[in-house]
Order: C-alpha cells, then sequence, then structure tokens
C-alpha cells in the first residue's frame, strides 16, 4: 500500500516499553494508525498525523536531538511525523499528545519518540473539536 508502512527500529525504544524496539506501522482506518509492539502483538498504539489536529505543526529538534535519535539526520523527504492517540472512555475526549511526536525515517526504517523542543504544543490536545464527532484540522493557535 505505502512504502512507510511496515516494520521499524526503535533504538531507544519508545518511553513505557523500553523492551520493545521494533514497531509495525500499521493502515487502520482513515485517519488513524496503528503502531504494533513485534516482540508483543497485544501492545499497539493508535496513530495520527498531527496536522490533523493543529495545522500547521512544525517540529522543532535540536542538532544534539536529531543525532541521538537517529545518528545522522534523515532527509526531509524521508521523514514521517505521527502523533500517539490516547483513547479515553469517551472517544470525543480523546486526546493526542503533539509534545512528542514519533519521527519515522522512512529510508533507513528507524523511529523515534521525540520531545518537541519548542513547548509550542500540548501533551493533551483535544482529538476532536468541542461539540463534533470527528476528527478535522484546527486552526493556528486554536
Amino acid at each position: 500500500m505505502h512504502a512507510w508502512l511496515g516494520t521499524y527500529e526503535f533504538p531507544h525504544g519508545l518511553p513505557g516499553f523500553p523492551g520493545s524496539t521494533r514497531w509495525r506501522l500499521e493502515f487502520l482506518e482513515a485517519p488513524f494508525f496503528l503502531l504494533v509492539a513485534e516482540e508483543d502483538e497485544r501492545i499497539a498504539l493508535p496513530l495520527v498525523a498531527p496536522e490533523l489536529v493543529v495545522n500547521p505543526y512544525r517540529l522543532h529538534v535540536s542538532p544534539e536531538t536529531w543525532a541521538y535519535a537517529f545518528g545522522d539526520p534523515p532527509r526531509p523527504e524521508d521523514v514521517l511525523v505521527l502523533a500517539v492517540v490516547a483513547v479515553r472512555d469517551s472517544v470525543a475526549a480523546s486526546t493526542v499528545n503533539l509534545l512528542a511526536p514519533i519521527v519515522f525515517d522512512v529510508r533507513r526504517r528507524r523511529a523515534a519518540q521525540i520531545l518537541q523542543e519548542s513547548g509550542e504544543y500540548p501533551l493533551r490536545a483535544p482529538l476532536f473539536r468541542e461539540g463534533d464527532g470527528r476528527a478535522r484540522p484546527r486552526a493556528q493557535g486554536r
């Protein structure tokens, strides 16, 4: 389907899942993706494009963070950025972690969860607009 789907190496693991370093990115249903731990497929994280919540969404990463996460920084055309969705009891109350997106280097098949250094984005941004049952882009700053 898409060349960027498939297995990625997370050399530093993911927070909360330090033993899981190989994760498979799958398409779930628009606009959602699923990141499945290959070591334990019962562990899966729903993801969305951060632009679905804040558009435009900008990644603020220092050269030191790129080096730690990937060694050589990925080429811009090889970067895919997705954000983890925290599904709540009420789907309408679900939130998206815009502060620490997952960054994929699709060419080298490596990925890392990277903490945004600007402090511009929240840890728990609402996935849905109030009173709306669908995820859709928000205007910048709202």
